[in-house]
């Protein structure tokens, strides 16, 4: 795509200030047409001195799009060509387009298959009696279902039995008669509180 606009830098408005409003008419008409079509104008007023530095100034902005235009044209070359090596199979045979786009069906069905599915408050109990969990399975499954299955930062839950792994940390530990402190030395050998 061609460059649709001019360039007009600010330091140049000193050296514009010196024409009068007619000759600046004139110098911004030249400019545009050989910015836009490569017309060399005949300038007959004092704006044919400033006319060469304000040329430079366009092929120089126009010189600089150009390469821009191309190197993005080779970046974008090159990514294509790493999509296509990507797409050959390990056999090396090149999959077509359409080969491509049933590979891209199949990936959301398997994306359809690996969405995520609540589970019943039944699962969360035995899945925490399972694991002999320290969390409440009715306090979990109340606070996901109130959230739309979504976590404190607001992100879908992905698996609610990561998600019960993850509680656990947060959890108290409960205590058993055997996570007793052992007080022995302080009671005698016979007590122990």
């Amino acid at each position: 795509m061609a460059q649709t606009y001019l360039c007009v830098y600010y330091d140049q408005e000193e050296a514009l200030n010196t024409l009068s409003d007619s000759e600046r008419g004139r110098l911004l008409s030249a400019l545009l047409a050989y910015a836009k079509r490569s017309e060399l104008p005949t300038l007959t007023g004092s704006e044919k001195y400033l006319w060469p530095i304000l040329r430079a100034s366009v092929d120089k902005n126009n010189q600089n799009y150009a390469d821009k235009v191309k190197k993005c044209s080779e970046a974008g070359k090159a990514s294509a060509n790493k999509r296509q090596q990507k797409s050959t199979d390990v056999n090396g045979s090149q999959q077509t387009l359409t080969d491509v786009g049933n590979n891209n069906n199949n990936n959301n069905n398997k994306k359809s298959k690996n969405t995520f599915i609540p589970p019943t408050i039944e699962e969360v109990r035995s899945y925490c009696k399972e694991r002999s969990s320290t969390v409440d399975p009715d306090q979990f499954y109340d606070y996901f279902t109130a959230t739309d299955w979504h976590d404190s930062k607001g992100n879908k839950v992905k698996s609610w039995k990561g998600k019960i792994v993850t509680w656990e940390k947060f959890q108290p530990k409960q205590k058993d008669e055997d996570d007793k402190p052992d007080l022995s030395w302080f009671y005698g050998d016979d007590k122990n509180a």
